[in-house]
């Protein structure tokens, strides 16, 4: 199943949730529930747009490319040092190798797990 993507509107500057779609002029959409009663569409700013990982934080909000996230993860020269601490990382989709989502700190990437849930923590929306 696709996961879902999201965008800020360019009408309402507020992010919307849905399925992505160019419309016509090449303008990117999110098709998507707006209201209680309501499907539609909204033009979304471009750079704006991320797909959900998949995966949630340890409050249960959906983790989308883009946002910053505090997580644990291990520093140090070597994994194998247990050396651990509390990270800021930026997601992004990353595409090559075995993880496709990583939290990006300085220069280290850092792959998403579902079994780390409880160690991850919205703390910014991203673009």
């Amino acid at each position: 199943m696709q996961r879902p993507y999201r965008g800020k509107s360019i009408k309402t500057g507020k992010w919307v949730y849905g399925w992505y779609v160019e419309a016509l002029k090449n303008t990117p959409c999110i098709v998507g529930q707006y209201d209680d009663n309501h499907y539609g569409y909204q033009e979304v700013h471009p750079a704006s747009v991320s797909q959900s990982t998949g995966i949630k934080d340890k409050h249960g909000e959906e983790i989308y490319g883009g946002m910053n996230v505090r997580f644990e993860g291990h520093v140090g020269e070597f994994f194998e040092d247990g050396r651990r601490e509390m990270l800021i990382g930026k997601v992004f989709y990353k595409t090559e190798g075995s993880v496709d989502y990583c939290f990006k700190v300085g220069n280290l990437n850092y792959g998403l797990n579902s079994n780390d849930v409880d160690k991850y923590e919205i703390i910014a929306e991203g673009e």
